[in-house]
């Protein structure tokens, strides 16, 4: 008896294990009761999400709200390239990471350049996300997106030899 209920439980076993990967559906990732927002603002603002950079840019910033109102350690600017791969923007001040107040609320820049190439055209879509991990880029078990806002970059090529890119 104890033989075959052995036997019977491998094979049970097995057949589970059997299933491709690709026929677990996608979960997605609880909030928890976090929001987040993200508003275009500054001169380069034409609507709160989206944002144009010209050569006459003098300030573009990125507004986030995050609530409830807290110190998060997790916070981020990101460009996604799929439902599960990102990218974190260069030419997004320290890399997309955005510090919070105790209020849960925090500014990055958005910039004309990538080091010390400009940046002359081309389109991203970035979002804001929050996590509940503790540390900047850690494990996590809920997440909150913001609503995409698309960047813009419309700049003169500049003169011969200078460095030149697109987002």
């Amino acid at each position: 008896m104890k033989r075959s209920l052995g036997i019977l439980l491998g094979a049970a076993l097995t057949v589970v294990g059997a299933q491709p990967v690709s026929a677990v559906p996608f979960a997605p990732i609880p909030t928890g009761g976090m929001k987040i927002t993200a508003l275009a603002k500054g001169d380069c603002a034409t609507t709160p999400t989206t944002i144009l950079i010209t050569d006459a840019t003098t300030s573009c910033t990125i507004e986030i709200t995050v609530t409830p109102r807290k110190r998060y350690a997790d916070v981020s600017v990101m460009v996604p390239l799929s439902s599960t791969s990102v990218y974190f923007p260069s030419w997004i001040e320290n890399d997309g990471r955005v510090r919070l107040s105790a209020k849960g609320r925090g500014l990055v820049a958005v910039k004309k350049n990538r080091g010390d190439c400009v940046l002359v055209s081309g389109t991203a879509t970035v979002v804001a996300q929050v996590t509940n991990a503790k540390q900047y880029s850690g494990t996590y078990s809920m997440a909150a997106k913001s609503r995409p806002i698309t960047v813009t970059y419309q700049q003169s090529v500049p003169a011969e030899g200078a460095c030149y890119g697109h987002p």
